[in-house]
């Protein structure tokens, strides 16, 4: 590491500097926020897909079962939480 700054004459201000962990720290903490919310974004549009349009078109042969069936199922899901 020394050899590539070796030329700088800044770089020991920098490299002790505690606001450069800060800094990094907050890149990092941007980041991860930023992919989470995008993560979050296509998970709930996966949820809606699945709970309005393929959800629907394979329980339409159950009939009145479908009443009954997709509490039980819900609660099964939630339950062990």
């Amino acid at each position: 590491m020394k050899t590539i700054f070796a030329n700088t004459k800044n770089f020991d201000k920098w490299k002790s500097s505690s606001d450069v962990l800060f800094i990094g720290t907050a890149i990092l903490v941007g980041l991860g926020t930023g992919v989470g919310a995008i993560f979050l974004y296509y998970l709930m549009y996966a949820v809606s897909w699945v709970g309005y349009d393929w959800f629907p078109s394979v329980t339409t042969q159950w009939g009145k079962a479908y009443i009954l069936i997709v509490p039980v199922v819900g609660g099964l899901l939630v339950g062990p939480l």
